[in-house]
């Protein structure tokens, strides 16, 4: 392939070692029909290049990916093939893992009655190549109030309905799931190689 083909210039780096050059050109594409551990992959072609080994980080554009096979084209140090990850895709399943298992906890921890607020709960999950995003809600009329409980209430007649007592289920459950996520998603930003500091 003419060096002409390799039109993305892409920084390295990696976490345990001095990436030198930290540059290179290469061809990137969306690799539709490789899939590595249930995640879309890439393939990236160009020159050889020393640094490029397991754990390698490519950034391209805001997008970060982790190189997960390399290959030597004919042994001769001349061109290189890459597979990698982006690192979102990883985080996208911790994610929307999070949210499912909320949504079971609470479908577990919610009383069996009528069974309605159970069966409205609910998960929206977006995924793009940049991020991933969750929400679990209770669609249910009373869900708030099951949380929450009220003061006494009295009908139009006068007639009192009493209290209804708070019975916290919602954000307890997301509280500790929210964690188990964090935890998850620090892991995956570890084994990129990144940094963390501060809290959630």
């Amino acid at each position: 392939m003419g060096i002409g083909a390799y039109r993305h210039l892409v920084t390295l780096s990696h976490p345990a070692v001095v990436v030198d050059p930290p540059t290179w050109y290469c061809s990137l594409a969306s690799a539709v029909a490789q899939v590595v551990d249930g995640q879309a992959a890439f393939l990236a072609r160009g020159r050889y290049h020393p640094g490029l080994q397991l754990d390698t980080r490519i950034e391209f554009e805001g997008r970060t990916l982790q190189v997960q096979a390399v290959s030597d084209v004919d042994e001769r140090h001349r061109e290189v093939s890459v597979l990698a990850v982006e690192v979102v895709a990883d985080a996208s399943v911790v994610v929307k893992t999070a949210a499912d298992d909320m949504a079971r906890q609470l479908q577990t921890t919610y009383p069996l009655v009528t069974g309605n607020l159970r069966s409205h709960v609910r998960v929206d999950v977006v995924l793009t190549n940049v991020s991933a995003t969750a929400r679990v809600k209770n669609t249910a009329r009373h869900a708030w109030l099951f949380d929450h409980g009220s003061a006494p209430r009295r009908w139009k007649n006068g007639k009192s309905t009493g209290r209804m007592p708070a019975r916290p289920t919602f954000i307890p459950v997301a509280v500790v799931e929210r964690q188990q996520m964090h935890a998850g998603l620090l892991d995956v930003l570890h084994r990129a190689g990144l940094t963390v500091t501060g809290t959630p």
